[in-house]
């Protein structure tokens, strides 16, 4: 074999080396491509049915949760509509701060594909009251930021009631009144009242000192007793009211 010959085998035989080394090369790369290509196709949804985009003027939705709510829940979805939604798994990261700034919950996840619109619910919970900045971002395969604020509220579930009497009035007035707060209250009167049975709330309370009854919030109500010695005055402390 000359030379001329053994030269060209070597060159074939590089070139076969080079070759399928370069081949699984291109692959991966028209698979990247291909990868790129669909999800570009069938664009990117990401979105919220509480949280939004901040608006250029950097606003975003705000809400008051009722009272006695210390529970933020939304819902996160891979589509805008039936017929356009993200056919691939969307990462995505939550933040959630309150009012100074600290960082009071944080969670990876993923909002998977299933081949059709997908929602995924929310739930950040035990929360005191204060006003909380969720944000949620999409890590992968796109970066996208929603955001929204939550105001919790304070619970006064606190109850007051003032007693009315003077001297010579036959009867004393006790007023109890609730803000938040709904449920029993126990109501404890001194030996020398009596109560109006009259009233339908007071209706069984015979022959003893105290009673209770169920108070809706916000509410207000004035109970009657009478008084076995006009001359006797009547102030809060000769009453109990608790709940």
């Amino acid at each position: 074999m000359n030379k001329k010959i053994k030269y060209l085998i070597g060159i074939m035989i590089t070139m076969l080396v080079l070759t399928s080394c370069i081949i699984p090369i291109i692959a991966k790369y028209i698979k990247t491509v291909e990868n790129n290509i669909q999800v570009n196709s069938s664009n990117f949804y990401f979105a919220s049915d509480l949280l939004d985009v901040p608006a250029t003027n950097g606003t975003f939705p705000e809400y008051t949760l009722g009272k006695g709510t210390n529970t933020i829940t939304f819902n996160l979805n891979n589509y805008e509509d039936d017929l356009r939604f993200t056919t691939i798994d969307i990462d995505y990261e939550i933040k959630v701060t309150n009012s100074s700034n600290i960082v009071v919950f944080e969670e990876n996840g993923t909002l998977n594909s299933i081949s059709s619109k997908n929602s995924k619910k929310i739930d950040i919970a035990s929360l005191s009251s204060d006003i909380y900045i969720v944000e949620v971002t999409s890590t992968s395969p796109y970066i996208k930021q929603l955001k929204g604020k939550f105001i919790i509220q304070d619970v006064d579930n606190d109850i007051t009631y003032t007693v009315s009497d003077g001297s010579g009035s036959t009867v004393v007035m006790l007023t109890i009144s609730t803000n938040d707060y709904s449920g029993n209250i126990k109501i404890k009167w001194p030996n020398s009242v009596y109560p109006d049975n009259s009233d339908p709330l007071l209706a069984d309370a015979i022959n003893t000192d105290n009673f209770t009854i169920t108070f809706n919030s916000y509410s207000e109500y004035t109970f009657i007793f009478f008084k076995n010695d006009i001359n006797n005055v009547f102030v809060n402390n000769d009453f109990e009211v608790t709940k």
